[in-house]
């Protein structure tokens, strides 16, 4: 209704946006009937219970609510799946207690008040409920339950207050919680009530470390302090926060505004005759809107759930990157309620991952960030770009008015958006922040730089292999962070050769030199390769993406090879040949591989570690660059170790015996230090730059 009213006033004024100016007004999309907001919270609820090999639409799982069934989200989410056993749920009125619930029975109770005008709890019929369940009001000063809530929830008493009987719901043991009611009900054990802000559920407010639920779907808002969801992943429980779980509603609203403003032009040019073929071709795209909000919400979780095995294997990047947006003021540590760099130390020297919390809110901001820069670059302005403002769109949409869609208001800020997420999503939150420290190169340089080199490695089609097949979804997301960080360090070396050209029209050309690479690695190693494929095809994997997988680990020469057929026009299987005696000879990819595993505690280490990478690259550049410059046309046809050796000991004979030397102690070595590491690479000073 307020929809309409502010849409009237819009359209009164003549303001541009017309009746896209407030989204989910009677001609727009209707929340509650398309259930946008509990579906997108399930999305998530249904990734964290696969990340635990739980299956929520096949398998029985117990459910603890906050709502009720007339509620949007509450109603809505306790309909998604019917193998839901709803053993506890309360609102301000009602108090609901079920607890050996039947599935399919429970379930069509559910429905049948869901469809009703306006429903309570009370309306649940008394037989649908398991011996020993029952309806309580909230405002009774004394309530008597039976012995079988009283197991269920622990008590050692029948009668309590409705207040101590929802303190024990929301303490029980369940696989879910949902939440869909307002109230914020789980603090953190070191907050106050006063510091909750939530007068009226102080009586019943629980502590983190006393909820027993596996898994959080926070549907509704500030159901949980952030403090307490840091806690609470502490203690093993799965959750992301309500920014992220709710914001399918958010999403789709977006979509309605920005289809909206293209049909009002379609309209404006007589191409769309009158409002009702508008409102019909809005309605006809509902479905596809809400596949594609889902999707997004599925690209949000992966993030995080991603971004926390990164945080196990390098927790110092995002350290950093948390140091950095402070720095700049971007971001305050108070206000977000972020743990100082002494707290987060302290989860580091732990072994903890990043809480996924805290990594919800990253997300956020890196976004917000990389979309502003987007946003002023000539990138976007690139036709290589159109398909993402196209599939931004659904296909109804696209197939009737596809040339009439560039005509767009907001045509670059929709790729902006689409972009920042495509990129992100996938390579994770601290992913511009690491290419920024080593190469110093802008946002439009890696964002142009990541998808070139992604679409000439068919990533789309590799994520989809990977995230459509049937293994374990932790082995899934081990095999994307595999694929991404041979994208990673391709665009790292990539964006440090300065000289190197590299634009979307490469994409062809590229994408036949890593197929033709991966032919080359596979006839010249080919154990290593069956070495790693069989270790992939025990997860479940394939043949054929198991030895795609074994193939792209074994890419680390790829830039240096993509920069001699790009700058040296050598043949492909030159190239290849020359890099691996290079790297055979000096250990350059060995070396760096130990650089990035090296544990940074400090700023100053982890600083030191990127000027180790950026060192080598620079010593591996002048390698090559000297030895080609010795290469006659003759020898360059049939490079060898000796052809590689002979120029190099005749210039630098004892200095690289003397290397050679300390990188063979290195190997030997049982545990490498930075310090090891800083000695060898300045022992790679010998090699002049000219």
């Amino acid at each position: 209704t307020f929809s309409d009213i502010a849409n009237a006033i819009s359209i009164d004024y003549s303001f541009w946006l017309g009746d896209a100016f407030a989204s989910g007004g009677s001609k727009g999309y209707d929340h509650k009937k398309e259930g946008i907001t509990a579906k997108g919270a399930w999305e998530c609820v249904r990734l964290h219970f696969k990340e635990r090999g739980k299956n929520v639409q096949a398998d029985p799982t117990t459910v603890l609510g906050i709502g009720d069934m007339s509620g949007d989200v509450f109603g809505n989410g306790m309909l998604l799946s019917q193998t839901i056993l709803l053993r506890a749920a309360f609102n301000h009125l009602h108090i609901f207690l079920d607890p050996n619930p039947h599935p399919v029975k429970s379930w069509k109770e559910r429905l049948r008040l869901f469809k009703l005008q306006r429903s309570s709890w009370t309306d649940y019929a008394p037989k649908a409920l398991s011996k020993g369940g029952g309806i309580y009001e909230r405002k009774a000063k004394a309530l008597t339950v039976s012995k079988e809530v009283q197991q269920m929830l622990g008590l050692k008493k029948e009668t309590l207050t409705s207040e101590a009987l929802i303190h024990a719901i929301l303490k029980m043991k369940v696989d879910l919680l949902w939440f869909g009611g307002i109230g914020t009900y789980i603090k953190a054990t070191s907050e106050s009530h006063l510091q909750v802000g939530d007068q009226a559920n102080d009586a019943i407010r629980i502590n983190a470390s006393e909820c027993q639920a596996q898994v959080m779907g926070e549907g509704a808002n500030l159901g949980v302090t952030q403090l307490a969801r840091i806690e609470l992943d502490k203690g093993g429980v799965q959750l992301n926060s309500d920014a992220i779980d709710n914001s399918a509603g958010v999403n789709m609203s977006d979509y309605e505004v920005n289809i909206k403003i293209l049909l009002k032009r379609l309209c404006e040019l007589n191409i769309i005759r009158d409002e009702g073929s508008r409102d019909r071709v809005l309605s006809q795209a509902t479905q596809e809107v809400s596949a594609l909000v889902l999707e997004n919400n599925r690209g949000q979780h992966r993030l995080i759930s991603m971004d926390c095995l990164r945080s196990k294997r390098d927790f110092s990047f995002i350290k950093d990157l948390i140091n950095t947006l402070v720095s700049e003021e971007l971001l305050s540590l108070e206000s977000e309620r972020i743990p100082d760099q002494t707290e987060l130390e302290k989860m580091e020297h732990a072994g903890d991952q990043m809480p996924r919390s805290i990594l919800a809110i990253l997300q956020a901001y890196v976004k917000m960030i990389v979309y502003g820069e987007l946003s002023q670059c000539a990138l976007l302005k690139d036709d290589a770009l159109s398909h993402y403002f196209q599939s931004y769109f659904p296909k109804s949409i696209l197939k009737s008015y596809e040339k009439h869609l560039f005509q767009h208001q907001l045509k670059t800020e929709i790729i902006a958006t689409a972009v920042t997420n495509r990129v992100l999503n996938q390579a994770g939150v601290t992913f511009y922040h690491q290419m920024k420290c080593i190469s110093a190169r802008s946002v439009e340089d890696i964002t142009r730089v990541y998808l070139i080199f992604d679409a000439s490695l068919k990533g789309d089609s590799f994520r989809n292999e990977v995230l459509m097949g049937n293994m374990n979804e932790s082995d899934k997301y081990l095999a994307l962070l595999e694929y991404e960080n041979i994208l990673k360090n391709l665009c790292e070396n990539c964006l440090q050769m300065k000289n190197l050209d590299i634009s979307f029209s490469s994409i062809e050309r590229y994408s036949t030199l890593f197929e033709k690479l991966g032919v080359s690695i596979l006839n010249s190693k080919p154990e290593m390769v069956e070495g790693i494929s069989d270790v992939w095809r025990q997860k479940g994997f394939s043949k054929k993406l198991s030895s795609q997988i074994s193939i792209q680990s074994l890419m680390g020469v790829a830039p240096d090879v993509i920069y001699l057929v790009e700058k040296d026009k050598m043949l492909l299987s030159m190239a290849l040949k020359f890099t691996l005696l290079i790297d055979d000879i000096f250990g350059f990819e060995w070396l760096k591989q130990q650089i990035q595993m090296m544990d940074t505690q400090t700023d100053w280490q982890l600083t030191n570690r990127n000027i180790l990478v950026q060192s080598l690259y620079f010593h591996k550049y002048n390698v090559m660059r000297f030895i080609l410059r010795k290469l006659n046309k003759s020898t360059s046809k049939s490079i060898s170790l000796k052809v590689i050796m002979n120029p190099l000991n005749d210039h630098y004979g004892t200095a690289l015996e003397v290397y050679s030397r300390t990188l063979k102690e290195l190997k030997s070595h049982g545990s490498i230090t930075m310090t090891m590491l800083n000695v060898i690479i300045n022992q790679l000073n010998f090699v002049e730059f000219k």
